[in-house]
């Protein structure tokens, strides 16, 4: 590997946990001579890559906006979540979901089909509520500009359990964003759980959800939260994949 292109890098990547810094910021963390580093910046500096403030200090410069924003235009979200979700499936023997918001409802991009003679009915394109699914909820409690979409629709029952009172399902949103996940317990149909976790993009907002779906006794027989925690960790993958730096809210 070639040393100088190593600590290149190693100086971009100081930026990942803070936005401005100075030299004595980068030699430090990198362990690099202040006059390497220095000479690094300058470098990086003419070409774009870092930009000098008009405290003296440096931040991450227009040439890698410019390519970060190509990488994720040309990323296909679906390519990336496959071998994920794949996995998930493997370990649970139950339905997964991409799901992601259009307009005021759930749309599932995305499904890994579990291979069992029981098992979640769905499709890819399908739509469903937000107020009562779990990708729905999920969604709801961690994007809070989409409440007013779900109050259009009346918060209509599918089921028994449906919660279908606003100050109720703010109480929901207030624990689904405590724990971390979202669960539909036969909200939408009758006899069906599913888990829903979160999954951010490089600007740190949730931008879909990953579902765990199947018959309610085998869910409950799994247990929600092992369920839940593995969920996480795949949506923690994903996460990273589409370019999240930071430390997911439930964490």
């Amino acid at each position: 590997m070639v040393q100088s292109v190593l600590h290149a890098l190693a100086v971009l990547e100081c930026f990942e946990r803070d936005p401005v810094l100075g030299i004595s910021e980068m030699s430090r963390r990198t362990g690099l001579p202040k006059s390497t580093v220095h000479n690094l910046v300058q470098t990086l500096v003419a070409r774009h890559w870092l930009r000098r403030t008009s405290t003296g200090r440096y931040q991450l410069g227009t040439r890698l906006v410019a390519l970060g924003s190509l990488v994720f235009d040309r990323l296909e979200i679906t390519e990336v979540a496959e071998p994920i979700l794949r996995r998930l499936e493997r370990q649970f023997r139950e339905t997964v979901h991409l799901a992601v918001v259009d307009g005021g409802e759930v749309f599932y991009v995305h499904k890994i089909e579990a291979d069992r003679s029981v098992r979640m009915s769905s499709r890819v394109g399908r739509t469903a509520a937000l107020h009562c699914t779990g990708a729905g909820k999920l969604l709801l409690a961690f994007r809070p500009e989409l409440w007013e979409r779900a109050l259009a629709t009346g918060l209509p029952p599918r089921t028994a359990r449906t919660i279908t009172d606003p100050a109720a399902l703010q109480a929901e949103l207030a624990r689904i964003r405590q724990q971390g996940y979202a669960v539909d317990n036969e909200e939408t149909e009758e006899s069906l759980l599913t888990v829903a976790v979160p999954v951010y993009d490089y600007s740190r907002q949730p931008v879909a959800a990953i579902t765990v779906a199947g018959p309610s006794t085998r869910m409950r027989a799994l247990g929600v939260e092992a369920v839940a925690q593995s969920a996480q960790a795949a949506g923690r993958q994903l996460s990273q994949e589409l370019g999240f730096l930071g430390r997911l809210r439930s964490e």
